[in-house]
């Protein structure tokens, strides 16, 4: 997921002297650069608000690519290695579970302290027989009660509850709303960082030619 910001400066343009002109690229470089650093901290603030603890490695999911003067464009991208599940935030939809690796919902007692699972645990339970069973408990064999199951009392009064609910589909609702806090930052922002990056290139060059 990319979102791209091109240096478009025609409407300042009209306004400018020969000499500012002159210092379009290398404010609209700056300019562009400065939003797409803005868009990057508004979307790990809203992430972080957004998702339920989102891990470390997904808070550091965004690339800038930096504009140059000679190249008046820059964009900001979650990395496909973050896009592939927080696509599912951004787009909602259905994800479907890949061949032998279900969609894994764990109890809340089990989560760490991000809402996962952590990594290999359902080994872990599913190795615990006396105490722990993976599959459907016999009189439920319907869809939805695949899963790995707890032990729970002794004797006549055992009885079961489910830890680790695994299912062949998962549905999501859009949540992560990262082409519009993008959008709305650039109106918001840009024009006005590329007006007083001109005014600093500006006072720079008058500066040099004295």
């Amino acid at each position: 997921m990319i979102f791209n910001i091109k240096g478009d400066t025609k409407e300042i343009e009209k306004d400018l002297n020969r000499v500012q002109k002159k210092q379009i690229p290398f404010a609209s470089a700056m300019a562009i650069n400065t939003t797409l650093f803005k868009i990057m901290k508004a979307e790990k603030t809203q992430l972080s608000k957004k998702l339920d603890r989102p891990t470390p490695f997904t808070m550091k999911g965004f690339k800038v690519t930096k504009a140059k003067k000679h190249q008046l464009w820059g964009s900001i991208e979650i990395q496909p290695n973050r896009w592939k599940y927080l696509k599912y935030q951004v787009d909602g939809g259905i994800r479907k579970a890949t061949t032998g690796k279900p969609i894994l919902i764990p109890a809340q007692h089990l989560r760490n302290k991000y809402g996962n699972l952590p990594k290999n645990k359902t080994k872990k339970l599913i190795a615990a027989k006396k105490k722990f069973f993976y599959g459907t408990p016999n009189g439920w064999r319907v869809q939805g009660n695949w899963g790995i199951w707890e032990r729970m009392g002794r004797g006549g009064r055992e009885s079961l509850r489910r830890v680790v609910n695994m299912s062949r589909t998962a549905t999501y609702d859009k949540a992560f709303p990262f082409i519009k806090i993008a959008d709305g930052l650039t109106a918001s922002q840009f024009r006005k960082i590329l007006k007083r990056e001109l005014g600093r290139a500006y006072k720079s060059s008058r500066r040099g030619g004295k």
